[in-house]
């Protein structure tokens, strides 16, 4: 194995990822302590940059240079184009052994491809445009996008597995000057705040609309935290969201401090490592929250779902809609955000309760204590280090629950197979067991017996599947045998292509009609949209690892699914 020593990680999109991928930053320190890690950025992330440990060099892109009203002339398309290239001039002079592209977008992808680097993990693209994604998790993240109800993996944990490393610490790492200490100081002895109050962070803005809890809800909170717990309250946010800071400050009865638009990042995470908990939509501010130790109660509405990128590290709570359209798809539009409504003030303020006396991290409320059309976890670790959202309501026990747990434990084993090459896999008994656990501490199973039969019939669709992933394979074993010979027949190569393409679109059909067993047939879709080159045997051999990569995939869903809900009948029955 070649040693590493330039590494490079994109990440183009919003300050929150960046903020997610500091485990894996460290990870890949701690992996290769003598490579150069470097950081590709928006210009929108430069100041917070600087205060990410781990990272040997910052490159800046910087697109917003140009504006929308100069793309229209000529010229300036030249000139974004020739500035593009010297950026990708100038990562090509840095010889990278390895490329992290965290983003997502085809900018990114093309200028992965033309840096020209072997090892690329995440979206790139092939030498005639098509799109390629490196690195069996991140290609699981690409499934997820349209399969969002069935994913239970965060963010942070698919960048460390995509840099093949692990945690070296349980949460996000930011490091805070001491000019900003003392600025946070100044400033809260300023507006009367003192070491000893309690204080409750805001953030009550968000980069859209539809994400955010109503101004008049953190006033009645706000106003509650002062009068009734004697705490004190600040409100978080940049300048652009002012307005909504001085909306809450006319509402509530009591004054709150506000300090949105008057910070830097650096004095924004001072200010926000004093707090002793922050309230807060899916926002940046969650993420330096969770960098710099303070607990957050995390709201998640319209598309924020927090099993993706709830805040990580222990002892969080977040909330959300139980409705059926939460979270909503990504390209949908909602006119009529409910979700916001369905999370109360009472709510937040029990749990505000709670953690100021220290009571918190071992509750758990009934459905029918106040608690209903709402979900709410606890964010904490399994056995493997994986971040993972309890819940903290024992409601009835859902198909959707169900599946949840049962896919993420198959797709640790699948993804996690320490031997690539070996396509076989099974699933331990001890970590059926851990499902179990949950299953029964957490989900009230009383009407178990009444979801029983929903379940095996879904369970049969994974079945059905694997009997076909299972005729598939043996198909292309025959396409494999064929193409091997030095002259294979061309009809019966073109006759065994037509099959694969037949059993192909009952495969496809499957994934429409059936949300559940989808987010398998996608990995399959993308692994084979990641086929290059126009060698037949090359290419029958890796379709062929395809097919039972989802055969064993299908079938271990299927016994462990059953086996799941054998053992959980069990007590009903006798």
């Amino acid at each position: 194995m070649c040693p590493v020593n330039r590494i490079l990680i994109i990440s183009l999109t919003r300050m929150g990822d960046l903020l997610q991928a500091t485990p894996l930053m460290a990870g890949l320190k701690k992996k290769h302590p003598n490579a150069r890690l470097d950081l590709l950025i928006s210009s929108d992330f430069a100041s917070i940059a600087t205060s990410i440990p781990n990272i040997d060099g910052i490159k800046i892109f910087n697109l917003r240079q140009f504006t929308p009203a100069e793309y229209k002339k000529e010229l300036t398309l030249v000139k974004v184009y020739r500035y593009i290239e010297k950026i990708i001039d100038e990562l090509k002079e840095s010889q990278y052994d390895v490329i992290i592209n965290l983003s997502h977008s085809k900018m990114s992808a093309v200028m992965t491809s033309l840096i020209g680097v072997k090892d690329v993990r995440g979206i790139t693209s092939s030498n005639i445009g098509n799109r390629l994604i490196k690195h069996l998790w991140l290609r699981y993240f690409a499934t997820i996008i349209f399969n969002r109800n069935f994913n239970s993996f965060n963010l942070v944990d698919i960048y460390l597995k995509s840099g093949d490393v692990e945690a070296s610490e349980d949460h996000l790492l930011l490091e805070v000057d001491e000019e900003s200490i003392k600025f946070s100081e100044q400033f809260l002895s300023q507006q009367g705040v003192l070491e000893n109050d309690f204080l409750v962070g805001f953030q009550p803005g968000s980069s859209k609309k539809g994400r955010r809890w109503p101004i008049e809800s953190f006033a009645n909170l706000g106003d509650r935290i002062i009068s009734e717990i004697n705490g004190k309250v600040i409100l978080f946010g940049v300048e652009s969201e002012a307005d909504l800071g001085r909306g809450i400050e006319e509402m509530m009865e009591n004054e709150p401090v506000n300090a949105m638009g008057k910070t830097s990042v650096q004095q924004l995470s001072a200010l926000v490592e004093r707090c002793d908990v922050l309230v807060s939509n899916d926002t940046g501010t969650m993420h330096i929250a969770t960098a710099v130790g303070t607990r957050v109660v995390g709201l998640f509405f319209a598309h924020a779902l927090p099993m993706e990128t709830g805040p990580y590290s222990r002892g969080n709570i977040v909330f959300q809609a139980d409705i059926s359209c939460s979270p909503c798809s990504y390209g949908v539009d909602c006119n009529n955000v409910v979700c916001v409504d369905h999370v109360k003030v009472d709510h937040l303020f029990r749990v505000l309760e709670l953690i100021k006396d220290g009571k918190i991290d071992e509750t758990i409320f009934e459905s029918n204590d106040g608690m209903k059309k709402i979900k709410m976890f606890r964010s904490d670790f399994d056995q493997e280090q994986m971040l993972e959202f309890l819940p903290m309501i024992k409601s009835p026990l859902t198909k959707h629950d169900f599946f949840c747990l049962v896919h993420r434990l198959v797709w640790k084993r699948n993804l996690d197979r320490i031997d690539k090459k070996s396509l076989n896999f099974s699933i331990d008994s001890a970590d059926e067991k851990s499902v179990l656990e949950i299953l029964k501490a957490r989900y009230g199973l009383n009407g178990f017996s009444k979801i029983y039969p929903d379940l095996m019939d879904s369970l049969h669709e994974f079945n059905k599947l694997w009997e076909i992933s299972k005729q598939a394979s043996r198909v292309t074993e025959n396409l494999v045998q064929i193409s091997s010979s030095n002259l294979p027949e061309i009809q019966k190569v073109k006759a065994l292509g037509e099959k694969i393409t037949l059993l192909d679109e009952k495969i496809n059909l499957m994934g429409h009609t059936n949300p559940i067993i989808k987010p398998i047939i996608d990995m399959f879709r993308f692994g084979k949209e990641n086929l290059q080159g126009n060698d037949v045997l090359v290419l029958a051999k890796e379709t062929l690892g395809l097919y039972q990569n989802m055969m064993h995939q299908a079938g271990n869903i299927y016994q462990t699914g059953s086996r799941l809900c054998e053992s959980l009948k069990q007590p009903f029955d006798s």
